[in-house]
């Protein structure tokens, strides 16, 4: 039987006992994130692949939107530790090219998981937690990276300064 997993008295049945039960909901959010993008999943199916129900999960987290707000803190701490192993070069180092690799790191981390980068940079809260103050991140904010529309291409008009 594993360290997590503690018999039920007199039941019979095996009651489960998670260790960080917030860890893994947050791995879990994680995943779903990468298999269905930031909208597609709930906080009961992160629950259940954690194997726990999802009253369990509600000790750790009060809605998806918060699960979402952590997981977004996680994630932004991830990619700060990324870009500062960048900018760790040698003191000597032109000031130049540590920008750049700090700018490099960013972008590298956004290509290679767009959908967890997307939920970071504030897409991920529900339509219905958005302006509630729910989000640690601005309600309404353009997340990054962009999601592309045809209405987002600046035409050769609209972009342009006006006559002074």
């Amino acid at each position: 039987m594993g360290e997590d997993t503690v018999k039920g008295k007199g039941t019979g049945r095996g009651r489960y006992h998670h260790g960080d039960l917030r860890g893994a909901l947050l791995d879990a959010a994680e995943a779903l994130v990468r298999e269905r993008g930031v909208d597609g999943w709930s906080l009961r199916e992160a629950s259940a692949r954690v194997g726990v129900s999802p009253s369990a999960a509600y000790h750790h987290f009060s809605s998806r939107d918060a699960l979402v707000g952590a997981l977004s803190l996680r994630v932004l701490g991830q990619l700060g530790e990324r870009m500062g192993r960048a900018a760790d070069l040698p003191a000597e180092a032109d000031p130049h090219r540590r920008l750049v690799a700090v700018g490099q790191a960013y972008v590298r981390a956004a290509l290679e998981d767009p959908a967890v980068t997307r939920l970071a940079f504030g897409a991920g809260a529900s339509p219905a937690g958005r302006g509630s103050g729910s989000s640690p991140w601005s309600p309404g904010s353009t997340p990054w990276p962009p999601t592309p529309t045809a209405s987002s291409t600046p035409s050769s008009t609209s972009s342009r300064c006006p006559a002074t």
